[in-house]
This record gives C-alpha cells, sequence and structure tokens, in this order.
C-alpha cells in the first residue's frame, strides 16, 4: 500500500504542486519506453511472378 502511495502520479503531483501532466512527462524522461513497429506486405503469389514487385518492409520506431 505504501508503495502504492509513493508512486501515484496524481498524489505525488499535489506533494510538488505541479500539474499531472508534467509528472507524466518527468516519468517518462526517467524510464523511456521506445516501440518498434515492423510490418512487411506480400503480394498476390500472381503479381509477384510476373516481375511486378510491390513488395513492402517498414520499420518504424517511436521514442518518447
Amino acid at each position: 500500500m505504501q508503495e502504492a502511495l509513493e508512486k501515484n502520479l496524481t498524489l505525488v503531483a499535489e506533494r510538488y504542486t505541479i500539474n499531472v501532466a508534467e509528472a507524466r512527462i518527468i516519468t517518462a524522461r526517467l524510464r523511456p519506453n521506445p516501440v518498434l513497429t515492423l510490418s512487411s506486405a506480400f503480394p498476390d503469389h500472381k503479381i509477384f511472378h510476373s516481375n511486378i514487385n510491390p513488395y513492402a518492409e517498414v520499420a518504424h520506431l517511436d521514442w518518447v
């Protein structure tokens, strides 16, 4: 219970008189959470073998 009270962003914000949004930004800076998104698209078998290659690969990294 004590740990939950200590890590509650709303209570922390009230203690230091900063708003919740600022508290979350500060917390995000302390523990960055990168998100990696990978995606690929394979065309239909007939399209692929007719020398038209619309094959697509996408990699995207988000970092707060």
